[in-house]
C-alpha cells in the first residue's frame, strides 16, 4: 500500500501520517462493510499499520473470497493479485492453519475457474502457488499438475493459436517434475513441448511479401 499521489514529501493521501480517527474508520468498514472485497483492502490496511493479527486473519479470508468473485468475471489478474496478498500475509503470520487454509482456498478457486472452462485464471493461480516457498506447496504439487494437465489437454484440443496456452501448461507440468526429480515425466513433458511447437508452427499462415 502507499499513497495514489506523491510529490516531494507531500503525499495523497497520507500513508506515513494517518490520523487515529481515520484507522478507527477503517477498521469499521473492515468488519462491517458488505463487500469482501472493500474488507480486504481496509483489513489489509489495519494490519499494515497497527499490526493487528485479527484484521490479518480477516484480510486473508476476505481476500480469498475476493479472488472468487474475481474468478466468475473472468478477472484473472485480480484473481491473482488478490490470492498472492492473502498468501504473503498468511506466510508472514506464520500460522500453519491459517497457511494451509488458504492454500487449500487457492487450489480449489484454481478448480473451480477450470470448472468454468476459465483456463487463464487457473494457469495464473497455479503458476502463483508454485512460486510459494517449497515446504507450503509440496503436499499441493500433485493436485497443480493434474490442473496443470487439464489445462494443457483442453488447450490442445482447441488447437491453432491455443497451443500457445498449451505450452503455457505444459511448463508448468515440466517445473513439477523436476522438483519431483521425475525423470521419466520431464522427458514425457519436454517431448510433448517439442511437439506443440512443431504442431503450432505447422497451423500457422505463411508469410507472403507483398508486391506494391
Amino acid at each position: 500500500f502507499g499513497p495514489m499521489i506523491t510529490i516531494g514529501e507531500s503525499e495523497t493521501p497520507s500513508w506515513t501520517d494517518m490520523p487515529a480517527e481515520k484507522l478507527d474508520f477503517y477498521g469499521e468498514r473492515a468488519m462491517n462493510a458488505l463487500n469482501p472485497i472493500v474488507r480486504a483492502r481496509y483489513a489489509d490496511i489495519m494490519w499494515e499499520k497497527r499490526k493487528d493479527h485479527e484484521f490479518a486473519r480477516s484480510a486473508v479470508r476476505d481476500y480469498m473470497e475476493s479472488a472468487q468473485i474475481y474468478s466468475a468475471r473472468s478477472q484473472p489478474a485480480l484473481a491473482t493479485d488478490a490470492t498472492t496478498r492473502a498468501m504473503e500475509i498468511a506466510v508472514r503470520l506464520n500460522e500453519k492453519q491459517l497457511t494451509a487454509e488458504t492454500l487449500s482456498r487457492s487450489i480449489q478457486n484454481a478448480r473451480a475457474a477450470a470448472s468454468e472452462g476459465e483456463y487463464v485464471t487457473t494457469l495464473e493461480l497455479v503458476r502463483l502457488l508454485l512460486r510459494m516457498p517449497k515446504r507450503l506447496v509440496a503436499d499441493a504439487l500433485k493436485d497443480l499438475a493434474t490442473l496443470a494437465r487439464e489445462g494443457a489437454t483442453y488447450h490442445r484440443s482447441v488447437g491453432g493459436e491455443s497451443l500457445w496456452t498449451e505450452r503455457e501448461f505444459l511448463f508448468v507440468l515440466r517445473d513439477i517434475a523436476r522438483r519431483f526429480s521425475d525423470a521419466s515425466a520431464l522427458t514425457q513433458v519436454t517431448r510433448e513441448i517439442a511437439n506443440s511447437y512443431e504442431e503450432h508452427a505447422g497451423t500457422r499462415e505463411p508469410l507472403v511479401a507483398s508486391s506494391l
